[in-house]
């Protein structure tokens, strides 16, 4: 993370350098999480350090460099993952790029985390294409800026039995001892209240997942967008890295390709967590970002009527859209 400080203009450097403070002191153990509330904007309700102040400012104030890349998901559906992936094509064959591309303090990126002052900073990143990440439904990104701009929009999918059991074991997590009262530790009270849409996840009340999916769904069709999916990308990572090159007009030969592939298994990217071989793995392996990534694995916790209410569910959101989960490879 110094490393990016070092590579800001002077008068820029305090509130990175206030950012990469509070990354380090939240990776610690004395980090009172308990203080930090929601934020409101617009009637969705943002989870702690998620601030809608920010996504307001991000929507209304910030300009999207040429050729920016966003990367839209909903939690625990393989962000960080797929945004690993887009930095490698983007940057892996240049040794400089790669490494700064690696010390970014990782919530600079993200449209709506933080506090707004940082957005001033990304202009100055120095790599020649901005990737950005963000939770924020549809309504919250000026898309339409955003596509004048020639920018381009990655939408993760996942299917919502595996996404329900990933965020359940996420929200054990210190980091979510402020919504004790809202995020229960009790699987089956967790589950009953997310697909009610309890759970202030960047939401309005009654909305979850699905929602987040029909809001990006709209633009399906358009050139700047492409749907990637966290099943297909395990089934065949190095088909859909190079599918997602192509969409991204980055050549890859077939070394890089699988280069790219096994760097960014699961295996290995939870071994880079566990060692923090560099800045954002140590995040990583702080906020427990890497459990299972396996398909399949929500049959450990979901009950038969469990499965059935969600599917129920999730016909009654998505029945009449083209969007289809798979459950188990």
């Amino acid at each position: 993370m110094e490393q990016f400080v070092a590579s800001l203009p002077d008068e820029k450097k305090p509130i990175a350098q206030q950012l990469v403070a509070t990354m380090k002191e939240m990776m610690g153990q004395s980090f009172d999480f308990k203080s930090m509330k929601c934020s409101e904007w617009k009637g969705y309700r943002f989870i702690p350090f998620f601030q809608a102040e920010t996504a307001r400012r991000a929507f209304e104030n910030y300009e999207f460099e040429e050729n920016t890349i966003l990367l839209a998901s909903y939690p625990k559906t393989g962000t960080n993952w797929t945004a690993e992936v887009i930095r490698q094509i983007l940057y892996g064959d240049n040794e400089r790029f790669s490494a700064l591309s690696k010390a970014l303090p990782p919530p600079l990126t993200a449209l709506e985390i933080w506090r707004p002052e940082k957005l001033d900073l990304l202009e100055h990143i120095p790599l020649p294409r901005r990737v950005l990440l963000t939770h924020l439904p549809e309504e919250l990104v000026n898309y339409e800026k955003l596509k004048k701009k020639n920018g381009k929009v990655v939408v993760l999918v996942r299917n919502p039995k595996d996404q329900a059991v990933s965020w359940f074991h996420f929200t054990k997590n210190r980091h979510f001892d402020g919504l004790r009262d809202e995020i229960s530790s009790d699987w089956n009270q967790f589950l009953s209240d997310y697909v009610q849409g309890k759970h202030p996840m960047i939401t309005k009340p009654g909305q979850w997942y699905p929602d987040f999916l029909l809001g990006w769904n709209k633009h399906k069709d358009e050139d700047n967008i492409l749907f990637l999916v966290f099943e297909d990308m395990k089934r065949d990572p190095q088909k859909e890295i190079r599918r997602l090159a192509n969409f991204l007009e980055v050549e890859l030969n077939n070394e890089r390709v699988s280069s790219i592939a096994q760097s960014t298994s699961f295996d290995s990217m939870k071994k880079a967590a566990d060692a923090g071989a560099v800045d954002s793995a140590q995040v990583h392996k702080s906020l427990n970002m890497m459990r299972k990534g396996q398909v399949g694995s929500w049959k450990d916790s979901f009950t038969v009527a469990q499965s059935e209410l969600m599917d129920s569910i999730i016909e009654k959101k998505l029945g009449d859209t083209d969007i289809n989960f798979t459950y188990v490879l």
